[in-house]
């Protein structure tokens, strides 16, 4: 999204379509509330907002199916779903009145098997909005300072309905817990070696610390070992590893 901004949809002509995707009807306007609330310039293809249903197959005129002829008005489409259009007409005045949601940066918080909060805040700006997508058969509670602006079916008790979502704003960001437990990068390096003391090595670094370009391969990172100031006793040969891969050649 720094760079450019893609065009967004659920559906075309060379697939089945979204609604026939979709095993539980319940859950089809989450995918119109994640393509109206997610970066990008969001498309719809002709039909998917009447929820229609159809299934490409692999043969000659295989996508006749996805592909049908649009009627005279609209309303005429067969076995049209008129509450997904309102869902599509809801999230397409949400995207309206915040325009700063095409270039978002996104985030998701509280993951979970069958339910998420995905958090949109502005790229420059101080806006944010979150779409909570609840799958499950449970309510799904939400924050006691967030606004409801979007839900399906209504948000009640403060909580998304089952099989519902909501967009919300004055949700807090999630905070990251940092921790300082060494036991991990010990038990990886075979033994005294702190967090300071693994650093990220690079292909430039190293030919800029000693005169020797790194042997092919070597693109990325690697981690390295420092022996220095340790407070335990390194394994034999320790400091002269090759911080993780074989000493180049002269």
């Amino acid at each position: 999204m720094e760079h450019f901004v893609p065009l967004t949809f659920l559906g075309n002509h060379d697939v089945t379509r979204v609604a026939s995707q979709i095993s539980d009807p319940r859950h089809w306007s989450h995918a119109v509330a994640l393509l109206g609330f997610l970066p990008g310039v969001p498309c719809v293809y002709y039909g998917d907002e009447f929820g229609l249903e159809a299934v490409k197959e692999n043969r000659p005129s295989g996508d006749d199916a996805v592909r049908p002829e649009m009627p005279k008005d609209r309303w005429l489409f067969t076995h049209s779903h008129p509450e997904v259009e309102q869902v599509y007409r809801r999230m397409i005045g949400l995207r309206r009145r915040n325009s700063w949601l095409v270039d978002a940066v996104i985030e998701t918080q509280q993951v979970e098997n069958a339910s998420l909060i995905i958090r949109a805040r502005a790229r420059h700006g101080e806006q944010s909005l979150a779409l909570a997508l609840n799958l499950t058969g449970e309510p799904f509670a939400l924050a006691d300072s967030v606004e409801v602006l979007e839900a399906e079916p209504a948000v009640a008790d403060g909580a998304v309905a089952p099989h519902g979502w909501a967009v919300i704003s004055g949700l807090r960001p999630a905070r990251v817990r940092r921790s300082n437990d060494q036991r991990p990068l010990r038990r990886l390096m075979g033994g005294a070696v702190t967090r300071r003391q693994v650093r990220p090595t690079t292909t430039a670094g190293c030919a800029a610390r000693t005169g020797r370009p790194l042997r092919s391969g070597g693109i990325g990172t690697s981690w390295s070992w420092s022996p220095r100031r340790s407070s335990r006793a390194a394994p034999a040969g320790a400091g002269r590893r090759w911080r993780g891969r074989r000493r180049p050649r002269a």
